[in-house]
């Protein structure tokens, strides 16, 4: 299968949550005002925060309210591997 074949279902951050904007690098990004799309912890799809942050060094994600202090909530990110793109 090509590249421009396949069937995108978007980058790690796409799958979890929306949000209005970002800032980052290779290690570390942040996203305002993101909106889970999928169950993470006790927390719905639905549920407002007021940033995320992805420690890929780490493989961390954080989940913080407007005072950004300390995180309201953290999780191990875990790698899965999907179905099959091109062998």
């Amino acid at each position: 299968m090509y590249e421009d074949e396949r069937i995108e279902d978007g980058t790690l951050e796409t799958q979890l949550f929306s949000w209005d904007g970002w800032d980052g690098d290779h290690e570390c990004m942040i996203f305002y005002k993101p909106i889970l799309k999928v169950q993470i912890g006790k927390y719905p799809p639905g549920t407002k925060f007021d940033s995320a942050t992805i420690l890929f060094d780490k493989s961390i994600l954080q989940f913080y309210d407007a005072t950004g202090e300390k995180p309201l909530a953290e999780y191990k990110l875990n790698l899965t591997v999907g179905e099959t793109i091109s062998e």
